[in-house]
């Protein structure tokens, strides 16, 4: 039972933050187009790739969204790192109980 519901967290948390990530690559398309330019610069033109990827996840966690003065923008980002770190603290917090 305890394995089913760590599983359900899992897969909720990462379905979450797929959704967050690609509504904060149409966002930043959208709102500030030479930003995401440069942000996905490293994967080439046309592709999405591991490069944007770590861009846009260093974008999230340096802070770099509340120099564009987007509420939208801001908001989302720290939506993303919140749920980093509560999903982060959920696997540190369950081997733990587990072992009780």
């Amino acid at each position: 039972m305890i394995l089913l519901s760590v599983t359900v967290v899992y897969a909720v948390a990462v379905v979450l933050w797929t959704l967050l990530a690609s509504l904060l690559r149409r966002t930043l398309s959208a709102r500030h187009p030479l930003l995401f330019q440069t942000l996905c610069a490293t994967s080439g033109p046309g592709r999405a790739g591991l490069g944007s990827d770590l861009a846009l996840l260093r974008f999230v966690f340096a802070g770099r969204d509340r120099f564009t003065r987007d509420r939208k923008l801001v908001l989302l980002c720290g939506a993303m790192r919140s749920i980093l770190c509560v999903y982060g603290l959920f696997f540190l917090v369950v081997p733990t109980l587990l072992a009780l």
